[in-house]
C-alpha cells in the first residue's frame, strides 16, 4: 500500500499555518509551491526574498485510498483555529476562499 503524507507550511518565525497538503513525496512537492504561479507560491517568494524559508511539517500519514479525509480534517482543524489558509479547495466541500475570507458550504 502506498502512503502519503499529510503536510502543513507555516511561517518560520510566526508558525503561523497557512497551508495543508498531501503528497507522496515532500521535497517534490515543496518545489512546485516555491515555484507556483499562485497566492501560496508568491507567499513563499516573499519569504525567500527576506531569507526566510517556509516550514514543511508533516501532520500525519495516510494510505492512498482515504487520504482526501484524513486532509480534509486537517484543512478543517486549522481553518476552526483561525489560521487564514491558502487552501482553495477542501475534497467533498465547495466553497469560496480568499486569505482574508472562508466560506464552507457542506453541501
Amino acid at each position: 500500500m502506498l502512503i502519503k503524507s499529510i503536510y502543513v507550511i507555516s511561517h518560520p518565525e510566526t508558525k503561523e499555518i497557512v497551508y495543508v497538503g498531501c503528497t507522496k513525496n515532500i521535497d517534490q512537492r515543496a518545489l512546485v509551491h516555491e515555484n507556483s504561479i499562485s497566492d501560496l507560491g508568491n507567499w513563499i517568494k516573499n519569504l525567500i526574498k527576506l531569507n526566510l524559508k517556509p516550514v514543511y511539517t508533516i501532520a500525519e500519514m495516510a494510505p492512498e485510498y482515504g487520504y482526501s479525509e484524513i486532509e480534509r480534517k486537517w484543512i478543517l482543524k486549522y481553518h476552526q483555529e483561525g489560521c487564514k489558509l491558502f487552501n482553495k479547495h477542501i475534497p467533498g466541500i465547495s466553497r469560496k476562499h480568499t486569505r482574508n475570507f472562508i466560506i464552507i458550504n457542506s453541501h
